[in-house]
């Protein structure tokens, strides 16, 4: 009698332990958004640049944001008629932090120099808003970023070739003229690679990469995956974002796999 009172002890306990192994995977941030002079801003939008989550600041300026990420996280603050915050927070250590963010009201500027400088991107450019989207996300920190100018430094004649030499990243362009040995693995991604040219999936772009459970390369995928980058000319491309693994890629790319190639095209 006592080991079936034992049993269904440990049964009732079990919902518990289960949430409480959950909680320890999701981190929170939270406290005020202020002024210079520590007054509360109210609706002011917390968000997080994972999977595009957010909050708005009470008429106090509190604000609570869980995100289900425990490591490195990037939280974006903002409001109209204040200059945005990018803030990094280690969530690794402490499941939680708690504090005050300010604001500094935006200054005036000339349009076109705003412009520039809220997507803090090179002045030729600036005729374009072509890749400002890229340069936001660059700012944040997130994933890998190739530009032009890298892209001529390497003298790449395919495509796979602008990836050689990123951690986590292994490729092989194989003999010239035969697409079918060229070969490209994210090792740090168990699922699909998903393929981005200017701000669209590429059709049938998404593709098994890295090792199989057996530890064997999965070669047929990889290879497609391979086979798609060598339909786009290295010529042709002005920069590249690279994302390795979910908590890396913004919400805009989140589509199904755990890694992404975002190329953007030459603006000429």
């Amino acid at each position: 009698m006592s080991r079936a009172l034992g049993f269904a002890s440990l049964l009732s306990l079990a919902p518990a332990l289960l949430a409480a192994q959950a909680d320890t995977l999701h981190g929170r941030i939270s406290g005020r958004v202020i002024d210079p002079v520590g007054t509360p801003i109210r609706e002011a939008e917390v968000l997080w640049q994972g999977d595009r989550r957010s909050v708005l600041t009470r008429a106090d300026g509190s604000f609570s944001l869980e995100v289900p990420a425990r490591g490195e996280v990037v939280i974006l603050v903002r409001r109209p008629g204040y200059s945005a915050q990018a803030l990094r927070f280690d969530l690794r250590r402490t499941a939680s932090w708690q504090g005050d963010i300010m604001l500094a009201p935006g200054s005036f500027k000339l349009p076109e120099i705003e412009v520039i400088a809220v997507n803090a991107k090179p002045a030729r450019y600036a005729n374009t808003h072509k890749y400002d989207e890229f340069f936001q996300r660059q700012k944040l920190g997130l994933g890998t970023f190739i530009s032009r100018e890298q892209i001529e430094k390497m003298n790449a004649f395919h495509t796979i070739e602008v990836l050689r030499g990123i951690p986590g990243i292994y490729t092989n362009v194989g003999n010239p003229g035969d697409p079918t040995t060229a070969d490209i693995r994210f090792t740090r991604c168990k699922g699909k690679v998903t393929v981005w040219v200017d701000g669209q999936m590429l059709i049938g772009g998404g593709f098994d990469s890295g090792l199989g459970a057996s530890g064997i390369p999965r070669r047929g995928q990889s290879v497609e995956l391979a086979a798609q980058l060598e339909r786009i000319a290295a010529s042709g491309i002005e920069m590249v974002e690279i994302y390795q693994g979910v908590a890396q890629i913004p919400g805009v790319y989140h589509w199904d796999g755990c890694a992404v190639i975002a190329i953007w095209t030459r603006h000429n």
